[in-house]
């Protein structure tokens, strides 16, 4: 029964777990998202990976389903997670990302993986990641905030308030530019730099 077989799929051997993609591939289709999106828990980084690429390609992903891979040792699976937030403005993917970052929920001590998150927000985000990346960027002792230290939380904090493309969120970047905190202003300058126009 798919349900049954939902509730222990990650438990299933590589190649048997192998062998039930031709069977999902039958199922009815909430059946289907069920079971591949239990495979995505699948300690096998290729069954993972080709359970997620099915979710895509049908068209049955329920990204909150997923967002654990955002975590995913696989480098790969990270970026396909984060290519899907990035591609289009959401509110629920949104928060999503914001507590992952606020919360501090990471497992993948990386600094590129942090600013493709904090890319990502920005693709996804809106006016409300606003007071986040404001407070992340004019914050002085970040060090004691985050494990992995201040200044790439703070160039990716710039990293996302640029690709928001909004009034609000350029404005920030000004102010940063013009700050008394040399990484604040480094990160807003390298942003604003990036979309072409360099604040004095």
């Amino acid at each position: 029964k798919p349900g049954v077989l939902a509730n222990v799929v990650d438990q299933i051997d590589e190649a048997t777990c192998r062998e039930l993609f031709p069977v999902v591939e039958e199922m009815r289709i909430e059946d289907a998202t069920r079971v591949l999106t239990a495979m995505t828990r699948h300690s096998a980084p290729a069954i993972r990976r080709q359970a997620l690429d099915l979710l895509i390609e049908w068209d049955i992903l329920i990204l909150r389903d997923v967002f654990h891979l955002l975590n995913d040792p696989d480098e790969e699976t990270r970026n396909r997670i984060l290519a899907l937030i990035g591609r289009q403005r959401d509110t629920e993917t949104e928060q999503l990302l914001l507590d992952y970052l606020e919360q501090e929920n990471w497992t993948i001590q990386s600094r590129d993986h942090l600013l493709a998150c904090y890319r990502a927000l920005g693709m996804c985000g809106s006016h409300r990641s606003l007071p986040f990346l404001r407070h992340i960027l004019m914050q002085r002792n970040l060090n004691t905030m985050f494990a992995m230290g201040g200044s790439v939380h703070k160039e990716g904090a710039a990293r996302a308030l640029q690709a928001l493309h909004l009034r609000d969120a350029a404005n920030i970047l000004e102010e940063g530019c013009h700050s008394m905190m040399p990484d604040t202003r480094s990160a807003c300058r390298k942003a604003v730099a990036r979309q072409g126009g360099m604040a004095t």
